[in-house]
């Protein structure tokens, strides 16, 4: 069985904390954008697709995961859109035509040869795509702010409050 323990304890736990509390409202705050893709970029190593010769299945996945991110990150409704459309609305969202956007826009190109023009990529493409992915998530990331109370210092090393 593939299961996670952590999973299975934290679903124990919630049906504990409904039968004691029926009426108590559960929040679960989700993982963020970057987290689900980078753990469903790792399943997706470990299903081995291309290795199975399920290369299109491989590139399909890999756009699935990388458009989820851009829904979810970007607030862009990426599942529905061409790629020429989706690149088009993370312009008009104020993403800039930089290197991660010329990163993404190789990924999703050759993902729709593979998958509608019957392109036959090498093994070293294989990789290429999953770490340019991968690179893709790691550059794009909403950088999260931890809060703290420990007071900063500014650049002369003096608190400030």
């Amino acid at each position: 069985l593939d299961f996670d323990i952590s999973d299975t304890v934290t679903e124990k736990f919630l049906k504990k904390l409904k039968r004691s509390d029926p009426e108590a409202e559960i929040d679960i705050i989700p993982d963020p954008a970057h987290i689900i893709a980078f753990r469903e970029l790792e399943i997706l190593r470990e299903e081995k697709l291309w290795q199975n010769n399920e290369v299109k299945l491989y590139y399909t996945r890999v756009t699935e995961i990388l458009r989820q991110y851009l829904e979810t990150r970007f607030r862009l409704s990426s599942l529905e859109l061409t790629t020429r459309e989706t690149l088009d609305a993370l312009v008009k969202s104020g993403f800039k035509k930089d290197g991660s956007y010329t990163q993404l826009n190789n990924i999703l190109t050759s993902a729709d040869l593979v998958k509608f023009a019957k392109y036959t990529p090498i093994p070293e493409e294989h990789e290429s795509i999953f770490q340019a992915s991968w690179n893709f998530v790691q550059v794009t990331k909403e950088e999260l702010a931890i809060e703290t109370d420990a007071p900063s210092k500014n650049n002369a090393g003096e608190e400030k409050r």
